[in-house]
């Protein structure tokens, strides 16, 4: 690609910091949480907390997952190209959930009218929105992760990247599509932690890093010198 259409990574880079501030985030109010006794996330405040942390992480995501699949190297863009695809299910899967939450259930529950309400309720199960947030991390935010990860193919840095989304991607289908498919609370709350916290603030930290180290898009200005020798056109 030439140096002069080569996208910049600045975008991918702040998306990386603003990730890794979210996720830092969801895990010092899960820790929080749990040190003052609470043991559920959808008690007040802690529903607003995690809706909106759940709300902001996918959309912040999803530049980052752009950025990489711009800046990769050709042989690897059908990996981050369907990376893309996934991550766009992801988000819309997560956010329809966390609007909901946000929005209709506290506004229905407020009202009094709640019949049919727990077919929305944002951690209850049987929920219909909460089973599509899972098919959200379970499948596609599993699979974006994976084909990433596969993009990623030299030593060092790329490696560290590689493994760690590689480990999110199968964690994520483990705690949601099979926790959800064997109905274990239990779990999805050992993963939650590691593969929806940790893990995806440690990938955003070296991806950070990894778009930190791509080089700048140069633009080429016309040269000077040899436009001043150009011949003068004759006047008329």
């Amino acid at each position: 690609m030439d140096s002069r259409e080569r996208p910049s990574p600045l975008l991918g880079f702040w998306a990386s910091i603003a990730f890794l501030v979210t996720t830092a985030a969801y895990l010092v109010a899960l820790v929080v949480m749990m040190a003052t006794g609470g043991d559920d996330p959808a008690v007040e405040p802690w529903a607003t907390v995690f809706n909106v942390l759940n709300l902001v992480a996918p959309l912040i995501g999803v530049p980052i997952w752009c950025s990489a699949h711009l800046l990769a190297p050709a042989r690897a863009r059908a990996y981050t190209l369907s990376a893309c695809v996934f991550a766009a299910g992801w988000a819309a899967s997560v956010t329809i959930n966390r609007f909901i939450g946000m929005t209709l259930v506290p506004q229905s529950t407020r009202s009094g009218d709640t019949q049919g309400l727990e077919w929305f309720l944002t951690y209850s199960w049987p929920s219909a929105t909460r089973a599509i947030e899972m098919l959200g991390w379970g499948v596609f935010f599993a699979l974006s992760c994976l084909f990433l990860a596969a993009a990623f193919t030299r030593a060092g840095l790329e490696r560290a990247i590689a493994i760690t989304l590689a480990l999110i991607g199968v964690l994520s289908f483990i705690g949601a599509t099979i926790g959800l498919a064997i109905d274990s609370e239990t779990l999805m709350g050992t993963i939650a932690p590691i593969g929806w916290g940790a893990g995806p603030a440690v990938a955003a930290a070296l991806l950070a890093i990894w778009f930190h180290r791509q080089p700048r898009a140069v633009i080429n200005l016309p040269n000077a010198s040899a436009t001043a020798t150009e011949p003068a056109t004759a006047q008329p």
